[in-house]
């Protein structure tokens, strides 16, 4: 099919300038200028130059695309007039998705040199307002219908014109999809997207509301600022884990994965202001310890930083498992054997990352690991696999390479994060009820599945293994019935509710949400039956403001699929009025924590029977 062109335009506002040094960073490393460029070799702006409102031609992006805007538009040439027959006048260097009024906007921030020709001009007619709108030029495949869903050029709806969907008035237009890439952005005489503006203020000017907190996603943003204000995103040390084998993993991701050699640890959150260190851990390290990783952190090459990390041990140059980290914890004379492995930043000088989505810390941990170097210390470079890559594929070379297996940090839309842990050894995560001594004199350990489909079993240990009840392990198994038959490691450190662990439903109490990126997968029990909901094009945003969505439900599945890449939830209530399924949640969920609940209601479309989702608290239903 043939490829198509878009060109989108916006317009100016704002005042003051702030020239900061990862700004400039992020010009050398991602434009890579041959001379590299200092903060007085440059001007900077930034344009909110694509938002989610539908533009003048009848498009409109949503977010799976803003996303990918955000991806493409870095190193993307600033023309006037999208006049290709001329050299650029600016350059993109860096983009970021923000909500500012309700909307999401791309905001992309672009720059020119001081002592080209014209600059000065250019500098006083942008921050004048001669110079108030811009374009974006970029190439897509698919203009998707927002009625039918098919391509617009083939059904009969026609843009802004309006349609009734069962009862409901919608305006046709079509959205953006398949965006294949970027050409240029370009200033321009009149834009097709109303509300848009050039800033020369480059971070987040978040004046104290709660909503705008909660929504706000910036570049950077001065550390104390960002204690009080930013987002809370979730980091590496935060993360739930799912225990997952290689042959139990998934065709494909929902998102963006890195892949890491699995080393068993413990997740420590290190902070240093000036020669002051602190380490937050689950784990209770003795004053030695402590001591010796204040030591390490010590040697890092920055006065002020904080970053998740990976504390582990070495003997030579082999790593160890679980149990010979706790014997190095144990016995103060193999301290020095202690390493921290980076594994997230969150602030590096006086500037937080807070507010940074995870793929973009993950970029500035890499273009920092200079920083990082010292004797104790290492910084990983993890392959980064994107969604539309096959994960079997790309694992397959992994098996067995690495001692331990793999780790996968997934980043879903929305940046939800899930730690998967991948032994290369059949094994299932277990705690530990009790140590005792057997027959013969021999020491077991009683071991409980943290799986709902694996039994509780009794296995010898090795004596001095440290053990003790309420600690997670890994127990080896054997068969399809996942028998336990000794254990294989320790997690040191590992908090039960951390833990991601699947489950089988027996009742009415769960619900099990799967997120891809465009549609959500419902899966409840109810009235002896299990059934899953697929809602089309689901975005939390536009649900949790009363949208309604399209969905298919399934009736009569023998059993539950597997979730492995999403939430569980208890079920406050499921109930059936005359085929409309109500479900209500236990506590709410979301990346806002405002879903609360789903109502899928029958409808006929086209003679097919097939439901509305929609949000519980917009619809006539009695409250609970």
């Amino acid at each position: 099919m043939t490829n198509l062109s878009g060109q989108l335009t916006a317009r100016l506002a704002d005042e003051h300038e702030t020239y900061e040094r990862h700004l400039i960073d992020e010009i050398n490393n991602r434009v890579k200028p041959p001379q590299p460029l200092t903060a007085d070799d440059v001007h900077i702006r930034a344009m909110y130059i694509v938002s989610d409102t539908i533009n003048s031609q009848g498009g409109k992006f949503e977010e799976p695309e803003i996303d990918e805007l955000v991806s493409m538009l870095p190193d993307a040439p600033v023309l006037v007039g999208h006049k290709r027959d001329t050299l650029p006048v600016a350059r993109n260097f860096h983009a970021v998705k923000v909500e500012e009024n309700g909307r999401i906007w791309v905001k992309s921030y672009f720059y020119w040199l001081k002592e080209s020709e014209g600059a000065e001009d250019l500098r006083q007619k942008i921050d004048g307002g001669i110079y108030k709108e811009c374009s974006i030029s970029f190439i897509f495949r698919l203009p998707e219908c927002s009625v039918c869903r098919e391509d617009i050029r083939r059904c009969s709806h026609i843009p802004f014109q309006e349609y009734e969907i069962e009862g409901t008035s919608s305006v046709a237009h079509f959205i953006y999809r398949k965006v294949e890439r970027v050409l240029e952005t370009s200033l321009v005489f009149r834009g097709a997207i109303p509300d848009t503006h050039i800033t020369n203020r480059l971070y987040s000017d978040y004046s104290g509301e709660a909503d705008t907190a909660e929504t706000v996603t910036a570049l950077f943003s001065k550390t104390g600022e960002s204690e009080e204000y930013a987002i809370r995103r979730h980091s590496f040390r935060d993360t739930p884990i799912s225990i997952i084998s290689f042959d139990s993993l998934p065709q494909s991701i929902p998102g963006t994965c890195y892949i890491y050699p699995y080393q068993p640890g413990i997740s420590v959150r290190v902070k240093k202001v000036g020669r002051k260190v602190d380490i937050e851990t689950p784990h209770l390290f003795s004053q030695s310890i402590r001591n010796h990783l204040s030591e390490i952190v010590g040697a890092i090459g920055i006065e002020n930083c904080r970053f998740d990390a990976v504390v582990y041990a070495v003997k030579g140059k082999n790593r160890l498992d679980g149990f010979g980290l706790m014997r190095c914890l144990e016995r103060d004379d193999q301290r020095y054997r202690l390493r921290l492995r980076v594994m997230d930043v969150l602030a590096l000088g006086e500037y937080s990352y807070d507010a940074v989505d995870f793929i973009t810390r993950q970029r500035i941990l890499r273009d920092n690991r200079l920083v990082f170097s010292s004797a104790g210390v290492d910084v990983l470079r993890p392959e980064m696999i994107d969604k539309n890559t096959s994960l079997e594929r790309r694992l397959a070379g992994y098996r067995g390479q690495y001692r331990f297996g793999c780790e996968l940090m997934i980043v879903s839309p929305g940046d939800r994060l899930q730690r998967v842990i991948c032994p290369n050894s059949a094994v299932i995560p277990t705690i530990v009820k009790g140590i005792f001594t057997g027959k013969e004199s021999q020491t077991v350990c009683q071991v409980t599945s943290l799986n709902a489909n694996a039994p509780a079993n009794t296995v010898p240990i090795r004596t001095g293994r440290g053990l003790s009840e309420g600690m997670v392990v890994l127990a080896s198994v054997q068969g399809k019935s996942n028998r336990i038959v000794g254990v294989h490691d320790v997690m040191p450190g590992i908090d039960v509710g951390l833990l991601d662990l699947p489950q089988d439903l027996t009742d009415e109490a769960e619900i099990r949400l799967l997120h891809d990126d465009t549609n959500l997968y419902v899966h409840f029990f109810h009235d002896g039956r299990f059934r899953s909901a697929t809602v089309y094009q689901f975005t939390e945003r536009l649900f949790t403001s009363g949208r309604r969505f399209i969905a298919d439900v399934i009736h009569d599945r023998n059993e539950m699929p597997e979730c492995r890449f999403g939430d569980r939830v208890q079920a406050k209530s499921i109930s059936n009025i005359d085929g409309m399924f109500i479900l209500r949640l236990m506590r709410p969920m979301g990346h806002n924590g405002d879903i609360t609940g789903f109502v899928f209601r029958p409808v006929l479309i086209d003679g097919v029977e097939r439901y509305l989702c929609y949000a519980p608290e917009f619809s006539h239903l009695p409250e609970e």
